[in-house]
């Protein structure tokens, strides 16, 4: 794995810090990582605390039909999403 060596101020790292506990990350690097990887996959990184608001929030609804030709588009996008953050050091992998 690469090392990535950044200057930052003591305010900034005390805030980062701050929201990688409140985010339930063990660790600052843990956090920039997490990031970089949402960021390198074209989308904000979430934690397991915002992903599970946002689905209990959906419970109710609105919801749409769904079909098996639109589960592979959203396979699809997801695993050429995955294809580009495993350069990043992601090693996730979905079934087809």
């Amino acid at each position: 794995m690469a090392r990535l060596n950044i200057d930052i101020s003591e305010g900034l790292r005390s805030r980062a810090a701050a929201r990688a506990r409140q985010d339930g990350f063990s660790s600052v690097e843990q956090y920039v990582q997490a990031l970089l990887l949402g960021d390198a996959a074209g989308g904000p990184a979430l934690d397991e605390v915002q992903i599970r608001k946002l689905l209990l929030d959906r419970l109710d609804g609105p919801f749409v039909d769904a079909d098996r030709a639109d589960f592979r588009r959203i396979r699809k996008k997801l695993q050429t999403r995955l294809s580009r953050s495993r350069g990043a050091g992601n090693s996730a992998g979905l079934r087809s």
